[in-house]
């Protein structure tokens, strides 16, 4: 055993000195925690890191007083109005939707298109567009008006034979598209679709009144006198078509020939479809009709290239035409189709039935409504002007100027919109200032000329918008981005001086800001023509600066007085006269001309000239070297 080892005690054993003990060592300890606590609070506190640059450390006593300053409450936040982005990517479909009509196929389901205009139509659908232009179009190809006319899915028309020989130069022969010439999007064959080309009659005297002005896109400029009709749309439909006996249908009738669940869709011979109708259906019988009418101009294409020799074209027009007459044999076996004949069938019926309504309800209209009655109802100044379009004169009897009102139908709601477009399908509208004059003097849409004749005092062109359509709610059937155009008219021709006093400050007031309008556009441009001549004229300053500046530029000298440009020119003119009469010496030196000019050497006399020019100098006397000889 280890005998240095400490003994083992256990606690208790040292009697009653062990209490003592313990307790001094407490007192001991709590003494050292007061001491360590008044060491911190006189000692700064010195956390890890702030030291300055010698390694000292760094007093922070001046942050132990730190505090935060007293919360504010926030004020209440003002909310400011987001103005939304009017401005839209271009959009293909949304262009080609706005801007073409559509002939569609028979067995499609168009119900959605119906409901809500924005929604494209499906592009296999499609038998025909319909293109409203006053230009006449020209093939991008070949440059000519096109022959059997196709157009594209982005919108481009072409020749049928230009584009089938585009199509066929592809590099790769396994696809089956190539890029558009135009805007470079996919064409493919199978989506090419035939075209009409409809040419705009609204304006009357149009070759008269475009002389000397600049015509529109929509072909009507300010002085023209355009005709225009009355059209009627229900609330809850798009189909918007003219007012006349067969529109708007009566709910009688379509219910005895059309299902509740069936939707009302305009074919193609309905009345005033072909021009108002954004979409309709085509019968097989018109759709033949069309092609036979492309048959016909490929066989004059195909006429013209034998004459000029274009050995290359002709299978192109060649492969054009039997693409369109398998269209035409399929065409007549859908003639043969019972349910394209009882559609049709049930159309003219209904139309039938909605004339004899229409004529029916006139007269009943007629017996029921007093002489009298009549006359006191019809505002004068409609009677005035149904007088002036017959050609009658004003001041006859009231037992002749008596006329019948357009004759109501039971259908109509108070929420139907009624308004004036051009009588040709284009979208041109009246401006609601001159809607509300109208609504005025007529007092009811029904009594409303059906069809007007008004000079335009202004023109405005505009694209239809969300805010467009929410301020002009019966634009609602047409879909975004069609460009509509408002036409500011002269209606002291159609109503009263009394009507017109009363909108006088408005007229006055539209007038101001036409012209104020006006005003700005050219003060606009006279600004930015003064902005190009001051930007061209400090360019030419220093570039004359520069040139000036530059020793090699002689040209640009100081300005010289007179006598010394007198001094000069005199200079300059003896300086070419007498290098003129040096050019005629040695003009005249030589063989001439039969012109009397130099006769220039040829190249053989050049090259012994050069051969003989080393012994010029070398002058042989021959009389001297004979004599030397006979000397020796």
């Amino acid at each position: 055993m280890n005998a240095e080892a400490p003994s083992f005690v256990p606690p208790g054993s040292h009697g009653g000195n062990s209490g003592s003990r313990n307790n001094n060592k407490q007192k001991k300890r709590q003494e050292k925690k007061r001491d360590n606590k008044v060491k911190n609070e006189s000692v700064p506190v010195v956390p890890e890191g702030s030291t300055d640059k010698k390694g000292r450390g760094v007093s922070l006593n001046h942050l132990l007083g730190f505090s935060f300053p007293q919360r504010q409450e926030s004020p209440m936040p003002t909310y400011r109005k987001t103005k939304t982005a009017s401005y839209q990517p271009f959009n293909k479909e949304r262009f080609i939707n706005a801007n073409f009509r559509f002939m569609l196929n028979a067995s499609g389901n168009y119900m959605y298109q119906l409901a809500d205009p924005d929604i494209n139509f499906d592009w296999d659908t499609i038998e025909q567009v319909l293109i409203s232009s006053s230009e006449s179009q020209l093939c991008p190809i070949c440059l000519s008006p096109p022959n059997a006319a196709r157009v594209t899915k982005c919108g481009h028309i072409y020749c049928l034979p230009c584009i089938l020989h585009y199509l066929a130069l592809r590099e790769n022969t396994k696809r089956l598209w190539r890029k558009c010439p135009i805007c470079w999007d996919s064409i493919y064959q199978a989506d090419l679709k035939p075209v009409r080309i409809m040419k705009p009659y609204a304006v009357a005297d149009h070759r008269t009144a475009t002389v000397g002005k600049a015509s529109l896109g929509c072909g009507v400029t300010e002085g023209d006198r355009i005709d225009m009709v009355l059209i009627q749309r229900a609330n809850h439909s798009t189909l918007a078509f003219p007012l006349s006996d067969t529109w708007p249908l009566p709910s009688n009738v379509i219910y005895n020939y059309i299902k509740p669940d069936m939707p009302l869709i305009p074919w193609h011979f309905m009345p005033s479809a072909m021009e108002f109708a954004r979409f309709m259906l085509a019968s097989p019988d018109y759709l033949e009709a069309e092609y036979r009418r492309d048959c016909l101009e490929l066989k004059e294409a195909l006429s013209d290239a034998n004459g000029w020799g274009s050995v290359e074209e002709i299978g192109y027009i060649e492969a054009s035409e039997t693409l369109v007459n398998e269209k035409i044999k399929i065409f007549k076996a859908q003639q043969q189709s019972k349910e394209v004949k009882l559609a049709i069938q049930t159309w003219d019926m209904m139309f039938e039935a909605v004339a004899k309504y229409s004529k029916r309800s006139g007269k009943l209209s007629a017996q029921v409504v007093p002489e009298q009655e009549k006359e006191h109802d019809v505002p004068e100044a409609y009677r005035q002007y149904q007088l002036h379009q017959a050609g009658e004169d004003g001041v006859e009897e009231p037992t002749q100027r008596r006329r019948n009102p357009i004759p109501s139908h039971d259908n109509k709601p108070a929420t139907d919109f009624y308004f004036y477009q051009a009588v040709d399908g284009q979208h041109v509208y009246l401006h609601p200032l001159d809607i509300r004059i109208l609504k005025h003097e007529f007092r009811e849409y029904e009594n409303f000329p059906r069809t007007i004749q008004v000079q335009a005092t202004n023109v405005e062109e505009s694209t239809l918008t969300e805010d467009l359509r929410k301020k002009c709610k019966y634009l609602g059937h047409l879909p975004l981005a069609c460009d509509v155009t408002f036409l500011e008219i002269n209606v002291k021709e159609i109503v009263s001086a009394e009507t017109v006093a009363v909108f006088q400050q408005e007229l006055s007031a539209r007038v101001k800001k036409r012209k104020d309008k006006e005003r700005r556009e050219d003060q606009k441009k006279k600004q930015s023509e003064t902005k190009h001549k001051l930007h061209v004229a400090k360019e030419q300053e220093s570039e004359r600066k520069m040139l000036e500046s530059d020793p090699f530029f002689s040209m640009y000298q100081p300005a010289m007085t007179e006598q010394e440009s007198e001094d000069q020119l005199s200079l300059a003119l003896s300086e070419s006269a007498s290098i003129s009469s040096s050019y005629q010496e040695s003009s005249s030196a030589g063989p001439k001309t039969v012109w009397g000019t130099r006769k220039v050497a040829s190249r053989e006399e050049e090259l012994f000239n050069e051969a003989n020019e080393w012994a010029d100098h070398i002058v042989i006397n021959k009389s001297q070297r004979k004599r030397r000889g006979k000397k020796h």
